[in-house]
């Protein structure tokens, strides 16, 4: 009940091998398959999926949006064919996918950048650079398909468990599961998996993730270009980062460091200064609150009648 009920907060109803992938105790994925069709109070089926009773919408809901996803996943594609040629890009992956394929259509593109060790500074600048020359920085006003650059990480910092709001972010877990990756210039993907395996301990039955080759842009230049290139402009880092400060917003530079939402250092750049987790997080509460309420009163009914036939059950 508390996988589905996360889920349905983004209008994403769940199979049964994602609720047995997405709920936090291990078990075989034949008991849940089980269970869930024996018939769990407040739940429904239909077309494969199972949802909150009463919200069988979300099903078409999800069957749209995997249209939406296809076509940002096109846009995406298309800039890794150019980040490719920035030589201190290692991983472009997608983010905001909280379950698969499930970006909203006026939504933008969140994307996470890993870069070479010290390099996140040198990397962004030419990474926006791209962008801004495409117009694809989103606007107050135009958000649709915009690819949002906020957050970078070296390659020697790809352990996020400090990234948390605290011991159980559920919104940040699931977030780092649904990452797509789309460019990988050597398995820095499975780098990322493997820094961060104490996901696996508040997740047990999750299966590491395997993409598409069809999805994936494949690295351009060799690995003696970069590291040639990179011999050549790696004192320039400090410049970068120098000259991005000063034209940073001063709202960001306030907040940075003093919380997970806005970060500024050498190994991480994370711009989240509308940090919604707090907020997924509240409503989420409150729905298990609304669920538990329900099956306390439902629970009083059934002591009050003993000799009801769903006690023995």
């Amino acid at each position: 009940m508390k996988a589905i009920a996360y889920f349905d907060l983004f209008d994403f109803p769940l199979t049964d091998f994602e609720v047995w992938q997405y709920i936090e105790m291990p078990c075989d994925l034949g008991e849940v398959v089980k269970i869930l069709e024996a018939g769990v109070e407040k739940i429904e089926y239909q077309d494969g999926f199972y949802f909150l009773s009463g919200r069988e919408a979300v099903i078409k809901t999800r069957m749209q949006r995997y249209n939406y996803t296809d076509r940002k996943m096109r846009r995406v594609k298309f800039l890794c064919r150019i980040f490719r040629f920035i030589p201190w890009v290692e991983l472009v992956a997608v983010g905001n996918l909280i379950g698969q394929h499930n970006l909203r259509d006026n939504g933008d593109i969140d994307l996470l950048v890993i870069t070479q060790e010290k390099r996140v500074w040198i990397s962004r600048f030419f990474c926006v650079a791209v962008i801004k020359i495409l117009g694809w920085r989103p606007t107050a006003e135009n958000t649709r398909d915009k690819i949002c650059l906020s957050f970078f990480v070296s390659s020697d910092s790809l352990d996020f468990f400090s990234l948390r709001l605290r011991d159980d972010d559920i919104y940040f877990k699931y977030w780092l599961v649904g990452l797509v990756p789309v460019y990988d210039s050597g398995h820095f993907y499975k780098k990322l998996i493997n820094a961060n395996r104490w996901l696996n301990q508040e997740l047990p039955n999750l299966i590491d993730k395997k993409v598409s080759p069809r999805l994936m842009i494949k690295p351009i230049m060799s690995d003696y270009a970069r590291e040639v290139i990179d011999l050549f402009s790696g004192g320039l880092e400090p410049q970068f980062k120098n000259w991005q400060l000063k034209i940073m917003p001063e709202n960001l530079k306030k907040l940075a460091n003093k919380g997970t939402a806005v970060i500024i250092s050498d190994n991480i750049l994370k711009f989240h200064e509308n940090d919604r987790r707090k907020l997924f997080q509240a409503k989420y509460e409150q729905a298990m609150q609304k669920m538990s309420g329900s099956f306390d009163k439902n629970l009083e009914n059934l002591l009050n009648n003993p000799n009801d036939k769903r006690i023995i059950d």
